[in-house]
């Protein structure tokens, strides 16, 4: 979201990405933007790996805190306040922390929140962004709903249509494909589109399923039991450059 968003808003401003150290996709490289990385605990590194083992603590929290104690450190907030107009905020810890810190507009952008949770709530509570933004109205509705927090509008994901339609003949393909892109993980309902799929009295119909997760031997089985293993295809991941 946070690539194709700023692919679009470059020819008009200029924008200015803050990210942890480390190889960036080659995507974000070639965009027309600023790059800030910052020091950081990245989830591989030996200290937060131990920390997540004998604490609560996620390992996104911890690379969280560490750049923001690094940028604390560094003078970087100060440099924002001076050089940025709108500072726009993806991770709960970041709004938390930095929506606090810095004098100058802050967004939040709320992801899919599918349960309540302490996290999310001392989050409500205790950040002070300028305004809420949800990736859905669903998530907006559970918002409102579960913290009385007012959001302020619903932004979407979005995609480059071009790339998945330009020179597209489908013309010659005799099979109904049902595609799925993502992780394979109990919050994407793919057990109940494994069913669904069993459902449809169609013999030329295939479920491709794209991604990885911890869900891939209980889809597998799921599909054996409905005795429909034939109608379904585990690809495994992709890179981004070829999903289309």
């Amino acid at each position: 979201m946070i690539r194709e968003i700023a692919r679009e808003l470059q020819y008009n401003h200029q924008i200015v990405l803050y990210t942890g150290q480390g190889d960036l996709l080659n995507e974000v490289s070639e965009l027309e933007i600023d790059i800030v990385q910052i020091p950081w605990l990245s989830k591989h590194h030996p200290l937060t790996r131990f920390t997540s083992t004998i604490s609560p603590a996620k390992s996104a929290e911890i690379g969280s805190l560490s750049m923001y104690l690094a940028g604390r450190a560094t003078g970087l907030f100060s440099r924002i306040e001076e050089e940025v107009d709108v500072l726009w905020l993806h991770y709960y810890l970041d709004n938390l922390l930095v929506s606090r810190t810095v004098d100058i507009p802050t967004v939040f952008h709320v992801p899919g929140i599918k349960q309540q949770s302490f996290r999310w709530k001392t989050m409500f509570d205790y950040a002070r962004p300028q305004l809420y933004v949800a990736n859905s109205q669903s998530t907006r509705d559970r918002i409102e709903q579960w913290y009385d927090i007012e959001v302020d509008n619903v932004v979407y994901p979005g995609v480059r249509a071009s790339q998945f339609l330009e020179g597209t003949d489908r013309s010659e393909i005799g099979t109904v494909t049902i595609l799925y892109v993502g992780r394979l993980d109990s919050g994407k309902g793919l057990l109940n589109l494994v069913s669904a799929v069993a459902t449809l009295d169609r013999d030329n119909l295939m479920l491709r399923i794209v991604g990885d997760g911890q869900l891939k031997s209980d889809l597998e089985e799921e599909a054996d039991r409905l005795g429909i293993e034939s109608q379904i295809e585990l690809v495994g991941s992709v890179p981004h450059e070829q999903i289309h």
